[in-house]
This record gives C-alpha cells, structure tokens and sequence, in this order.
C-alpha cells in the first residue's frame, strides 16, 4: 500500500517494511527504505528529513487517525524494528511507560524490584501518575508479588517487564 506521507514508498503491513517505489539516488526500486538508529528504531530521509517508520505506518493504515504531537507509537512486542500494523498501537506518554522491557541491567528479572543490602530487604517500587510508591518486605517473593499486583491494579501492559 501507498504511504500515507510520501507516494515514493510502499509499505507492507504484514512484514512492516517500506520499500521504494521511486528510487532516490543511489538506491533501486523495490529496495527496502530505511535503516536502524543507534537505538533501535527504523528511520527513512525523506526531502533531507529523517522520519520513523513506525509513525509512517501508522498514518499508512489509520489515515483518519493520525499521530498528534502528543500521542507516542507503542511496539506491542518491544521489538523496535517491528513495524507490522498488528504490533503498533497508538497511546499516550504515559500508557507508552506501562510497556517498557526489562532494563538489561536488571539482576532479579522482574521490573521494580531490587534488593536494598543496608536493610537486609527486599524493595517493590511502581511511578504511576508521576508518583513514586514504594514497600519493603523480607521476601523476594513478597516483592514480586507487590510489583505484579500493582501492574495489574494501574494497568500496565502484559508484556511490561518482558524481554
């Protein structure tokens, strides 16, 4: 299907790639447009301009809904360069937070809880609202259970937390 914001590329929401349709210089018709960042994310030079490939899809297959400047593009799956329609969804900042992946520093392999060894305890902490809560228990389990608790309670993606 056409692009939404430039007739010189097609995209395939099955696979979500972009190739062109009319070859910029240097490139070749039906080559794949674009390339990844440093951090992950499909970006295509259009008239000098970069563009993510994640909100040109999403104005591809939602053209009477599309991106405002304060609406972020959420990649259901945590994979950056899976631009498929079926793993993009369109949310606030704040909802776009409730899907991160598990930092790769994380030791305990659960979002939010860490141990505290001054104290000899276990931490459960969650933002939500700009709001830092935060419980201590003895247990790891106790933490983890805290942590889940409160995904579900303030509505976190299933996938928050995942790899």
């Amino acid at each position: 299907m056409k692009c939404f914001d430039d007739d010189r590329l097609d995209y395939d929401p099955e696979t979500g790639i972009f190739t062109w349709l009319v070859a910029p210089s240097g490139r070749s018709v039906g080559a794949i447009a674009g390339g990844s960042k440093s951090n992950g994310y499909v970006r295509i030079k259009l008239d000098g301009k970069m563009h993510q490939a994640h909100r040109l899809a999403w104005n591809t297959l939602h053209p009477n809904d599309l991106i405002s400047p304060d609406e972020e593009i959420d990649h259901i799956n945590h994979n950056r360069t899976d631009n498929r329609g079926v793993n993009l969804r369109k949310v606030s900042k704040a909802e776009n937070s409730k899907n991160q992946s598990l930092y790769k520093a994380n030791k305990y392999g659960i979002t939010g809880v860490g141990f505290m060894p001054e104290f000899n305890l276990w931490r459960a902490r969650i933002g939500v609202n700009r709001e830092l809560i935060e419980r201590h228990f003895r247990r790891f389990e106790g933490a983890c259970a805290q942590r889940i608790e409160w995904e579900v309670f303030y509505k976190f993606h299933k996938n928050h937390g995942g790899r």
